[in-house]
């Protein structure tokens, strides 16, 4: 295993450049932060399998280059769901006294067991994604989704939703 002061030589002599790179590809200060730092991450997690220390820089860039190609893929699936719920919105107005009873006992949740409901349910999204959007974590998200489909049946009686 790398020593910390080693490690530490590591990322002085190449985070800036690392970052600087990313940035460029994403156009994103924060995202390209954090892709940055899961960049170095992964890298201190699978030393052992880097054979060629002086290959490193190398490897460094094509593992930023491969993470920012996920951060992509990641917001092109964003942007599908949010294109669907606008449609899927458009639709669920016709969905008459059903949607509209829903709706009452939406606005009788608390805001972040109502946030995590309508984007895993109304727009699709993972559990993942969910949290990375509120930026909490995933066991968070799956407590308030209990916690709100729980109350959500209690409000709706016989009507169970899930």
């Amino acid at each position: 295993m790398i020593s910390k002061d080693e490690w530490a030589v590591i990322i002085d002599d190449n985070y800036q450049d690392i970052y600087r790179f990313v940035s460029r590809l994403l156009g994103e200060f924060n995202e390209a932060q954090d892709v940055t730092q899961e960049t170095f991450l992964y890298a201190y997690s699978n030393w052992p399998k880097i054979t060629d220390p002086l290959a490193l820089r190398r490897w460094l860039f094509v593992t930023a280059r491969n993470k920012c190609f996920d951060r992509f893929r990641l917001w092109r699936r964003m942007r599908e769901r949010i294109a669907e719920c606008f449609m899927q919105s458009a639709k669920a107005r016709s969905f008459g006294e059903e949607q509209t009873d829903i709706a009452q006992c939406l606005k009788k949740l608390p805001r972040r067991q109502k946030e995590v409901f309508v984007l895993r349910h109304w727009h699709g999204f993972t559990s993942a994604e969910v949290a990375m959007i509120l930026g909490i974590n995933e066991g968070s998200v799956k407590s308030h989704l209990f916690r709100a489909i729980r109350r959500m049946n209690e409000l709706l009686g016989d009507k169970v939703i899930y």
